[in-house]
């Protein structure tokens, strides 16, 4: 691949660079660190973890691993996780590997990188030598997981160009050239040209609005019907929408790309035009890695001067980029003598692809006849920033304007809840505040309400009570709504009644063997509830904080208390 630039592959295939990626940023990570090899003449081996054969045959590992709900492993790399912690692996089976390890994660959520972190211990048991310290990359930080990333992206190709007696500061191409086209198949995503990725398609029953019309939220209730679906799935499972780019935002695109033909055919019979609509997220708020590409392509001094500075300079960014959530068709529009210099090529290297959607089931699954039927709720995300045009969630807003009969491509996914559906004898608390209701409405169907106890919170009765018709029918259930905006009551959070059901929420707990599930926000509510739990706890045990909290991170462990949020 490199002899046309003189350039030989450092023993193509020693280096593997493994991502395990939910919402796409270890993955830009990893891909990073591939293109800056690649201007040393090293060709390293780069994919998801679950594309490896196992074990890989690579001695030099860079692993780049986020950790998502409560310590889950990442839907691209579950496969390898699970071959990797076999018992009956022998323990010199990985001896002549090293590697380096990046974590993704936040430090807000209990199990903080326990991906990364029991990853990399299990790869030194099973003989593999770590090169440095493991980097656990840490989303509070006050410049995000982005410092952490720089730092190891640096220290990664700083290594193997070591091995393979290559001077990083001395590449073979320079960094303030654009790498060959001939090189970008590298680069460039396999499934990008592939319009049908997920494995089942949907058919639209049910999508109305649920929320009054004079309320701020518009959020839609949706039933999907299919021919078939996977056996497993069952109460608080997920189902993973594709969405689609609407036809203004493609319009805008091509718009801003005046150079590209829409209608050119790139693989079989997939357009241009299919790619943008169905693959590349061209809504997105690009990342910085998209601007040192971007700058590097620049021939205009003033827009490369521009583009560098947000490449290297934190604070500019944010200001530029991530704060208004500015979107990568409007950065395109703000440079754009350097955008008319893109080819296809380089655009299906600079826009990422776009991943699927999670949503939690807000119903088992049902039969209408011959038909598989499955329901969800989703909150239609539109907010304004300083930037003219409001922020539009991609995956929501295409779903609200979906008509019944309609059409959408799905795949579903084990949930990370782990419930007791069956042990009619163990109470279920669950607290969930909005659209976090949507699992627990399946717990409640699946046991028909018994021993359900349900702690609901959204901003009036009468404008967001969602289901609350759909809960009297459900003879059982304990309902406990709280209205944080109520004009002609009380208005309260889901915090202050679980402080003021403390007593029976105590014997239900202690007592019974509750388990505990909150679902919904990851801002601020899941600490206030916690937090709730602990005061009930000191009072009802008559013990003090100390002890409370370690109660709370004793149910936390053997998973009485568990949280999804988002």
């Amino acid at each position: 691949m490199f002899m046309h630039l003189g350039i030989h592959s450092f023993r193509f295939g020693m280096t593997m660079i493994g991502f395990g990626s939910e919402t796409g940023t270890a993955e830009d990570i990893a891909w990073s660190i591939h293109r800056r090899l690649l201007y040393c003449g090293i060709n390293a081996e780069t994919f998801p973890l679950d594309s490896i054969e196992f074990p890989p045959s690579q001695k030099i590992w860079i692993l780049l691993c986020s950790t998502t709900g409560q310590g889950d492993v990442p839907s691209n790399m579950k496969n390898f996780w699970s071959k990797i912690m076999r018992k009956t692996l022998r323990t010199n089976l990985l001896n002549d590997v090293e590697f380096m390890m990046l974590g993704l994660g936040d430090s807000s959520y209990t199990k903080f990188n326990f991906v990364a972190k029991k990853l990399s211990r299990r790869l030194q048991m099973l003989g593999a030598r770590v090169i440095g310290d493991l980097v656990l990359a840490d989303e509070q930080h006050d410049h995000g997981t982005d410092h952490y990333a720089r730092l190891f992206i640096d220290s990664a190709c700083e290594h193997v160009c070591r091995i393979a007696n290559m001077n990083p500061l001395k590449p073979l191409i320079p960094y303030d050239k654009p790498l060959p086209e001939k090189l970008l198949c590298d680069i460039i995503p396999s499934n990008c040209l592939s319009c049908d990725s997920c494995h089942l398609r949907g058919n639209i029953r049910v999508n109305r609005r649920v929320t009054a019309r004079t309320h701020f939220q518009d959020t839609i209730f949706m039933s999907i019907s299919f021919e078939s679906i996977p056996e497993f799935v069952s109460a608080g499972d997920v189902i993973q929408i594709m969405p689609r780019n609407s036809d203004a935002s493609i319009g805008a695109f091509f718009d801003v790309l005046l150079q590209l033909d829409r209608n050119q055919i790139l693989k079989e019979t997939i357009t241009l035009a299919d790619v943008v609509k169905f693959r590349l997220d061209i809504n997105s708020v690009p990342r910085r890695s998209f601007f040192e590409q971007f700058a590097v392509l620049s021939e205009n001094e003033m827009e490369k001067e521009r583009l560098t500075e947000l490449s290297s300079d934190q604070e500019e960014y944010f200001s530029y980029c991530r704060r208004p959530r500015r979107t990568i068709i409007e950065t395109l529009r703000d440079f754009g003598r350097t955008t008319s210099l893109l080819s296809v090529e380089r655009v299906l290297e600079l826009v990422p692809v776009i991943k699927h959607r999670n949503f939690s089931l807000a119903s088992v699954p049902y039969r209408i006849g011959s038909l598989h039927v499955v329901d969800i709720l989703v909150a239609v995300v539109s907010y304004k920033t300083r930037l003219l045009d409001p922020r539009l969630g991609l995956c929501s807003n295409y779903l609200k304007i979906l008509n019944e009969g309609d059409t959408v491509d799905c795949n579903f996914s084990r949930g990370s809840f782990m419930c007791p559906l069956s042990e009619l004898d163990i109470p279920l608390i669950m607290i969930g505040p909005g659209t976090g209701v949507a699992p627990f409405r399946s717990f409640i169907q699946a046991r028909s309400g018994v021993k359900c106890y349900l702690f609901f919170g959204c901003r009036h009765p009468a404008k967001d009570f969602y289901f609350k018709e759909e809960w009297d029918q459900y003879t059982s259930l304990k309902v406990f709504p709280a209205f944080s905006r109520n004009t002609e009551g009380n208005s309260c959070y889901v915090q202050q009644l679980i402080r003021e059901n403390g007593r029976k929420l105590w014997d239900l707990i202690d007592n019974e063997g509750a388990f505990i599930f909150v679902a919904g926000s990851a801002k601020q509510m899941p600490k206030d509830v916690k937090n709730a739990f602990v005061d009930i706890i000191k009072t009802n045990a008559e013990t003090n904080e100390a002890s409370a909290v370690e109660y709370v991170e004793a149910l936390i462990k053997y998973k009485r208390y568990q949280e999804e949020t988002w």
